[in-house]
């Protein structure tokens, strides 16, 4: 039984008191001069994470508390039957490549539910007292699920037990489809062997991981004109070099230009063919003037907006109102800013953003080669790309 009470403080006799948590002495007796200490110290003990390695349950939770599953076998964390009080949180970290099965109780629910962890953390949060739910309900706002903001970077192809890149697609998509974001973590990726698109073939490069997508949030627009569960993914480094618009120009926006419709259809067709799945079609607000914006098109296959990529404006063209239609910076680079720095055939490289700078006609934003934003013209080929995608 893993102790997460307060009972270890002792509070003095106080006739006819019975505390909600501590030990009371016989009235009239005071605390020991030991005892005061393990109540002055107690507040500090408690903060630090607690570690198991085999079967475990609990039975009371009077705190914020974090778990550390160390292992060698498969093993199961029972909270079903654990009171606690509302607004208590409860970690959980399995840094073991063994299954860590937690039964846990949801509002609503006679029965318990269970997560199976490997290699990942979750966050319980108590609804109400002597229930748990997960952080899945407030995915949508949080654009998280069960990885915390935990940073994995793992081979999705040995997580999944897929047999190839295209069995790790399709499992992966089986799991997102649902909202089953167990055992996934930002940065986990995919090698894409080759793509061919626009008659031409690209093929994997192990150096230079050219072909290398890598989850970057977690149904990131849920909720946001979307209403189908996704993971977001996108090309770790720069897979091809590309124009935004040959004719130099940002009228009308990103849905305007030529890079939008062939990143969609012409590339998109042979990364869905490639993957052996479909992408899905997401909507989103981009900036088509200075003050104005347009989500009537879903892309299958897009470029980052700036505000995604760095979490805030800074070459492109800030709106008054922009605060009430862009989404904030993707989860993978709020806790990962080298990721900025992205590649081409393994050298760093500028690329390409979907924000538009509306004081010129021919300007859009571009991540550089370490990670700070400017500025360059529409019709510049010289520019990477590193695409976006959801399934």
């Amino acid at each position: 039984m893993i102790d997460l009470t307060l009972d270890s403080l002792t509070v003095p006799g106080i006739p006819d008191y019975t505390p909600p948590f501590g030990t009371v002495k016989d009235p009239l007796v005071s605390l020991s001069t030991v005892e005061t200490n393990n109540n002055i110290i107690k507040p500090f003990t408690a903060q630090r994470a607690v570690e198991f390695s085999h079967d475990e349950e609990v039975s009371r939770i009077e705190r914020n508390a974090c778990l550390v599953f160390t292992g060698d076998a498969d093993a199961i964390l029972d909270l079903s039957n654990a009171a606690t009080f509302k607004g208590n949180e409860l970690k959980v970290v399995n840094t073991t490549a063994h299954a860590l099965t937690i039964k846990y109780m949801k509002a609503g629910q006679s029965s318990f539910s269970t997560i199976n962890l490997v290699e990942n953390t979750v966050t319980f949060t108590a609804d109400t007292d002597s229930t748990y739910t997960t952080g899945e309900d407030y995915a949508a706002v949080l654009g998280e699920n069960f990885t915390n903001g935990i940073l994995t970077e793992r081979n999705l192809v040995d997580v999944l037990g897929a047999t190839s890149a295209a069995d790790a697609f399709s499992k992966l998509q089986a799991k997102s489809s649902v909202g089953d974001f167990t055992n996934l973590g930002l940065g986990d990726y995919i090698d894409i062997p080759s793509i061919t698109f626009d008659s031409q073939t690209l093929t994997h490069n192990a150096s230079y991981e050219n072909l290398r997508v890598q989850i970057i949030a977690f149904d990131y627009f849920k909720n946001y004109y979307n209403t189908t569960h996704h993971v977001v993914m996108q090309f770790k480094h720069c897979p091809f070099k590309k124009e935004i618009n040959s004719a130099n120009s940002n009228v009308g926006g990103y849905p305007a230009m030529p890079i939008a419709t062939y990143l969609s259809t012409t590339f998109g067709a042979g990364l869905e063919a490639a993957m052996g799945i479909s992408c899905l079609s997401i909507k989103q607000y981009f900036q088509t003037a200075a003050t104005t914006w347009s989500n009537s098109t879903g892309y299958k296959v897009f470029l980052p907006t700036e505000n995604q990529m760095i979490g805030h404006k800074g070459s492109s063209t800030v709106a008054t109102d922009l605060v009430s239609y862009e989404l904030g910076q993707f989860p993978y680079y709020a806790i990962n800013p080298k990721g900025l720095m992205k590649n081409f055939n393994g050298v760093l490289y500028y690329y390409w953003t979907a924000s538009p700078l509306f004081a010129d006609s021919g300007l859009f934003a571009y991540v550089s080669y370490c990670g700070f934003v400017s500025y360059d013209r529409a019709d510049y080929d010289d520019f990477g790309v590193a695409p976006v995608f959801c399934i």
